[in-house]
């Protein structure tokens, strides 16, 4: 790892129309069908995590990976009190790809049942793909998470926290692959000892991408859950 900047070139798709709240007006823009099918076929925004409900309620893990290929994680809903499955999941996909197949099944039958399934980024801020608390890395950040910064007025430089001892500049440009035109990559390094810091900054063409880029916030990369601010 080193301290300079990269110039990086990124072909990204340019006419991607980001739905900054598809978040919490997933189920809305479903019923309404207010996602043009054009975004819903090329999943400009590399979303990964998916609502997918209507299930039967005695569909097994095993079942429903073999349904729809290309899930790594799946969150099941249950009751609070009874911890009855709902019929209902967040599913993660392997990537953008696998997404869109999936998405695009939605209304066929399993064991029965028409899919329900739709794309729904996380909550900003939130890990996701749940993770395992007993892990020190995610820990760390679980014990230390404070508030977010505010976004400066068009902003296109992110802080990027807790990173793997191991990353590099191929692996940091492969996550933020789907988000926009990466132009900038700078490694923070110990000014007495030369060693790297576990932290450094990305910069995009657009304050927009950066807004897409900063919803990876607690995502998984080399096994940290990694620390996005302002």
């Amino acid at each position: 790892n080193n301290n300079n900047n990269h110039n990086i070139n990124n072909d990204s798709n340019k006419q991607s129309t980001y739905y900054k709240d598809l978040w919490q007006n997933g189920e809305k823009y479903y019923r309404e069908n207010y996602l043009p099918m054009e975004y819903i076929k090329n999943n400009p925004d590399g979303i990964t995590r998916l609502f997918c409900g209507n299930l039967n309620r005695k569909i097994t893990e095993e079942q429903l990976k073999k349904s729809i290929d290309g899930i790594t994680h799946i969150k099941w809903i249950v009751d609070k009190e009874t911890k009855e499955f709902y019929g209902s999941t967040f599913i993660e996909m392997k990537d953008k790809y696998a997404a869109i197949t999936a998405v695009l099944q939605d209304k066929t039958k399993i064991l029965g049942r028409p899919l329900k399934i739709y794309y729904c980024p996380p909550k900003p801020g939130d890990v996701w793909p749940p993770v395992d608390k007993t892990d020190k890395n995610v820990l760390s950040v679980i014990k230390t998470k404070k508030p977010k910064t505010i976004k400066p007025h068009n902003c296109k430089k992110l802080f990027v926290g807790n990173l793997s001892y191991e990353i590099d500049d191929d692996a940091m440009i492969e996550f933020f692959k789907d988000c926009g035109e990466l132009i900038g990559l700078r490694w923070l390094i110990n000014k007495d000892t030369g060693e790297f810091r576990g932290s450094g900054y990305v910069e995009f063409a657009t304050s927009e991408e950066a807004d897409k880029a900063f919803l990876l916030d607690g995502k998984i990369l080399l096994g940290r859950p990694v620390n996005l601010d302002w």
